[in-house]
């Protein structure tokens, strides 16, 4: 790829970056944070984290992790539909009994974190933000 070419992409996406930068400081002030709330959707979880403070990254990480570790098959299938288990002290999953559909969420704010998914003919569980 010619240098100038790279070097016309980069400037691009820098001027994107900034406008976008700008309208998340506008949107903000105003008290929308429904687009914002969006685009992070689509930040993977360990870029998040790292946005933390270091003492915040790492208590949040621990905990759900060992939440997440606790998670079995056998578990997932059991579950019926509007029946919660308690993972840990912050942590639960949750059957909807309108969907067919398992969440993993913060029992403290009750905000669902990722769908659970699940192959129990290869034991595999897929944990997908929300």
């Amino acid at each position: 790829m010619d240098l100038n070419l790279l070097e016309f992409k980069i400037k691009v996406m820098e001027r994107l970056r900034s406008k976008v930068i700008e309208q998340i400081t506008e949107d903000i002030a105003s008290g929308d944070v429904t687009a914002l709330d969006e685009l992070l959707s689509f930040v993977p979880k360990e870029n998040l984290i790292g946005y933390l403070s270091e003492e915040d990254g790492n208590k949040y990480t621990s905990q759900i992790d060992e939440a997440m570790g606790l998670v079995t098959i056998e578990m997932l299938k059991s579950l019926t539909y509007g029946e919660e288990i308690q993972l840990t002290e912050n942590y639960c999953l949750y059957h909807y009994s309108e969907d067919d559909l398992i969440v993993f969420n913060d029992s403290v704010e009750w905000e669902e974190l990722y769908t659970v998914l699940y192959d129990s003919k290869t034991g595999k569980i897929i944990f997908e933000a929300c």
